[in-house]
């Protein structure tokens, strides 16, 4: 049984560095790395972690400060109930 809510989510492929703004109302968040790594910023702190190739970001709880998204190279693709 899912004890999570419902909720209306889109996906969406970046090829460049893209930052989410902050949004109280974001409810689900996830990124999926390509063939190539990323960088993951939360907030404006400067503390970022590398999110490997081949993988998969899904916090428990969505952050609602920025989401800042560093691309090297490839791709990534994020799924959020709030698109920017």
């Amino acid at each position: 049984m899912n004890i999570l809510p419902r909720l209306n989510v889109s996906s969406k492929e970046y090829s460049a560095t893209t930052t989410f703004a902050q949004n109280q109302n974001r409810g689900y968040m996830a990124v999926y790395t390509d063939a190539n790594a990323v960088t993951v910023e939360l907030g404006d702190t400067g503390d970022a972690f590398i999110l490997p190739a081949n993988s998969v970001w899904e916090p428990r709880v969505c952050p609602t400060s920025t989401i800042k998204v560093t691309v090297a190279a490839g791709a990534f693709i994020a799924v959020t109930n709030h698109q920017e």
